[in-house]
């Protein structure tokens, strides 16, 4: 069961004392994660009904087939910025997922994580003063989906533990932060789904095709677009098949 107890016994000895909430239904975990005052912790939820993501997005979070959390870290957004924290979480979230899933997913740039095709996790990473909050929704065994989402698909995990995945995002991500090092941005491109393909994008209102060579190590993606490097900072890109 998805509780306050289980998930702090999937923590190791260092994170057991952090707070915990649990809520069977809420708006948004990040939502009250910015409510909150603690400047490290974790809230997770059974089901959102005013879940978020990147640009102004909702994100779907049907009741009991998925995993809604957020994360709550002791550092600035300027110190965020500068570690890359967007592709630290997405490199926890794949870890949590092999980790206790079994299951290797994919990472597309910049915060989406994809299994066969399918986005079966989205990333939101918002600033609060002088802490910063990492939500994350894992579409576990959801099986069906709003027709205007028609890339969503799930892990189809159906007797994996919450608490663990929970557990093991938080502690992984923890880890990552806490170290202050870069290291994991290798594996971020080890698992990343754009490289070498070709793939569309929007900058500056205008549309271009590319072929993605790079992804540098403060998350940046670079492309070749007609013979020009360009430097993509942020915003959606998809692979052409």
């Amino acid at each position: 069961m998805l509780t306050v107890d289980n998930i702090r016994a999937n923590l190791c000895a260092k994170y057991k004392a952090l707070p915990i909430v649990v809520y069977d239904t809420i708006d948004s975990t990040n939502t009250q994660a910015k409510l909150s005052s603690i400047d490290q912790g974790i809230f997770v939820a059974k089901h959102q009904t005013a879940g978020r993501g990147r640009q102004g997005k909702s994100f779907y979070s049907p009741d009991s087939t998925g995993l809604y959390m957020s994360v709550v870290l002791p550092i600035t957004p300027m110190e965020a910025y500068e570690f890359t924290l967007t592709a630290a979480a997405a490199v926890a979230a794949a870890r949590a997922i092999e980790n206790v899933c079994n299951i290797s997913v994919q990472i597309k740039w910049v915060n989406d994580l994809y299994l066969h095709g399918k986005k079966v996790a989205g990333i939101l990473t918002e600033a609060d003063i002088d802490r910063v909050i990492v939500g994350i929704g894992i579409n576990i065994s959801t099986e069906s989906f709003p027709a205007d989402i028609p890339l969503a698909g799930s892990l189809d995990a159906e007797n994996i533990s919450k608490s663990k995945l929970a557990a093991s995002f938080a502690e992984n991500l923890f880890d990552i932060t806490s170290s202050k090092s870069r290291e994991f941005m290798s594996e971020y491109r080890s698992r990343s789904m754009l490289l070498g393909k070709e793939i569309s994008f929007e900058k500056d209102g205008n549309a271009f095709t590319a072929n993605a060579l790079r992804i540098e190590d403060n998350g940046e993606l670079t492309v070749l677009s007609n013979g020009i490097e360009l430097t993509l900072h942020s915003g959606e890109v998809q692979i052409i098949l």
